[in-house]
């Protein structure tokens, strides 16, 4: 019987490293992520043209995120000064537990009784557009935008601080070569007519990318 349970467990471990994955937004301009942080001051993607961005959605009863944590907040500091930002963008949970994720592992400090942001700001997502719009259904998922506003990866899972240095340099590589569109996954070009895949992220009903909605395991390719 222990060796029973052992097996469960193991069968419904989290993966202990992101998966790259094939995002329909790969090449186009990055949906807009903007928001007051915790720390109160003002985010907005738009305004980091010239940087590469990191855009990590998380919650706090999320196993993965709270893994994860700890390797974004050491790229965050070890590429603050090197023309990469980080931001957190809350999926699915309250402001004040977020606040609290984000308190324990030492993004968001309190000074004089003002919250002020530490390492990288986090903003809410109050009705879920910003999530929508980057088509992500479950936490962590985390996506690289290029110095152009590109999207240049998708990341599902926990991130590792090899996994964002790799993905970050390949961003500001493929950004330096003027950055023509990735072919869609499944082998068909943009616009060949093929029928490529994309991918669905969700074990609930979830909203995909282009509105199609699916019920299934964790991961689920739908084709159109």
């Amino acid at each position: 019987m222990v060796g029973v349970g052992l097996s469960a467990r193991l069968a419904t471990r989290q993966p202990v490293a992101a998966t790259v994955v094939p995002s329909p937004l790969l090449g186009k301009v990055a949906p807009p992520v903007a928001g007051t942080s915790f720390g109160g001051g003002r985010f907005s993607l738009a305004d980091e043209r010239g940087r590469i961005v990191v855009v990590n959605f998380f919650a706090s009863w999320c196993g993965p995120c709270q893994v994860e944590e700890p390797n974004l907040i050491t790229f965050a500091w070890q590429q603050r000064l090197k023309g990469v930002a980080v931001v957190g963008v809350v999926y699915d949970d309250t402001v004040d537990a977020a606040k609290a994720f984000d308190a324990k592992y030492g993004t968001l400090t309190t000074r004089g009784g003002v919250a002020r942001t530490a390492i990288y700001p986090s903003i809410d997502d109050p009705n879920g557009s910003i999530a929508f719009h980057y088509g992500v259904s479950s936490p962590p998922s985390t996506f690289v935008i290029d110095p152009h506003g590109r999207v240049a990866a998708e990341l599902l899972g926990p991130v590792t601080l090899a996994q964002l240095d790799q993905v970050v340099a390949r961003g500001g590589a493929w950004a330096r070569r003027g950055a023509p569109r990735p072919p869609r996954p499944g082998g068909g070009a943009s616009g060949s007519g093929s029928s490529p895949q994309w991918r669905c992220w969700s074990s609930r009903w979830s909203v995909c990318p282009r509105g199609r909605r699916t019920r299934g395991a964790s991961r689920t390719w739908n084709r159109w």
